[in-house]
């Protein structure tokens, strides 16, 4: 059920109490009882939204037929939509340093940098994650800039290259760090094509 959004009015099955959207995971969702304050995880398919609905006022009607007499004076308006979460990206300085350490993972060049990258596609300067960050040397990091793959590499090889490494990176992280374990399932999520899929 993508059309949740925190802040939303949802009803809980089977109990039928009305609760507030505090963010979704996965399969489940996060929810605060309205009435009571009180937060619990309940699984996504026990959540139904609430539908907001308009009351569009028709003004003066000219009686013109008897039809005319009897048509509603009021009627409801549900235009189903619903407002788009905004993007969160995830920052982690201390990730990025743990990333720079590391030598290029094409070349194996000291120092690197930590590159952002994006399988849809992002250009510098767009919002991309921490964690999809990838250590490369300054030389390749240009070439990526400059040409969307990595030398001697189709743009689909690259991608997957980059996947592996980030992948590798994000594993070694959360075995070293798990006080940033939180962070790290959003960013796990995002890696395999979850969140900005």
């Amino acid at each position: 059920m993508s059309d949740l959004s925190p802040g939303q009015e949802v009803t809980v099955s089977p109990s039928g109490i009305t609760a507030e959207v505090l963010y979704v995971r996965g399969e489940t969702v996060r929810v605060r009882n309205v009435n009571s304050g009180k937060a619990r995880t309940v699984a996504i398919k026990n959540v139904t939204p609430k539908r907001e609905s308009k009351v569009l006022t028709v003004g003066p009607v000219p009686m013109n037929s008897i039809a005319d007499m009897v048509a509603p004076m009021q009627r409801v308006y549900d235009s189903g939509i619903r407002p788009v979460p905004k993007p969160v990206t995830l920052r982690s300085e201390p990730y990025l340093a743990y990333v720079r350490k590391h030598p290029c993972c094409l070349c194996g060049a000291s120092p690197s940098e930590a590159h952002h990258w994006s399988h849809h596609g992002g250009v510098m300067g767009s919002k991309v994650d921490d964690y999809r960050t990838v250590p490369l040397c300054t030389e390749h990091h240009r070439y990526w800039h400059d040409h969307g793959t990595l030398p001697g590499m189709e743009r689909e090889h690259s991608e997957a290259a980059l996947m592996r490494e980030q992948a590798w990176l994000l594993r070694a992280w959360l075995d070293n760090n798990v006080a940033h374990y939180g962070d790290q399932v959003d960013a796990l999520i995002r890696a395999i094509g979850g969140a900005d899929a």
